[in-house]
This record gives structure tokens, sequence and C-alpha cells, in this order.
């Protein structure tokens, strides 16, 4: 079994990037979850527009750990450490959701 991953790997390494990522999007979808879901069309062109930035290098990606540091030291502390909530900072027109 090893052996026949090994070679999956190796024939998917020389795939086109665009390949790549999309067979990567599907490997992690058929992880992320046990039961089927939808999704609407509309977050999907979301989804694709948002992974054609990034691919394109038009924006720059922040770990999580990283905004909500920013956004308490810009708001002053106002974020909990947990619990759910959203919070918004009009001056950035940054939204974060918290669950």
């Amino acid at each position: 079994m090893a052996d026949k991953t090994e070679s999956i790997i190796e024939e998917v390494l020389h795939l086109p990037r665009e390949s790549r990522a999309l067979l990567a999007e599907k490997l992690l979808e058929s992880l992320d979850h046990e039961e089927t879901f939808v999704v609407s069309p509309e977050w999907m062109d979301e989804i694709r527009k948002r992974c054609r930035e990034i691919d394109a290098g038009m924006v720059t990606l922040s770990s999580s750990e990283a905004v909500f540091e920013e956004l308490d030291k810009n708001l002053g502390g106002s974020i909990p450490e947990s619990g759910a909530g959203c919070f918004v900072d009009p001056r950035q027109s940054v939204a974060i959701i918290s669950l």
C-alpha cells in the first residue's frame, strides 16, 4: 500500500499547479465532513475567487493568532479570550466572527 501511495504522490507532484490545487481541494473536502452538505453556487464562486487571489499573490495571508492580536491591539483589548461573538473595526472595514 505504501508503494502505491508513494507512486501516486510522485505522479501528482509532476502535475501543473492548478491541477495539484484542485486535487488538494478535493482531498481536503473528502476529509472535512462525514455528511454530505451543499455549498451554494455563490459560495463556490467566492471560494474560487479567493483561491485565485491567493495564487496570484493579490492578498496576504495571516494566521488567526496574528489577526486577533492585531485586532486586540487596535480595539484596546475588547476581544474576549473565548466564546462566540462578532467584532468589527470600522476604521479598517474588518469583521471577525468567532464561534
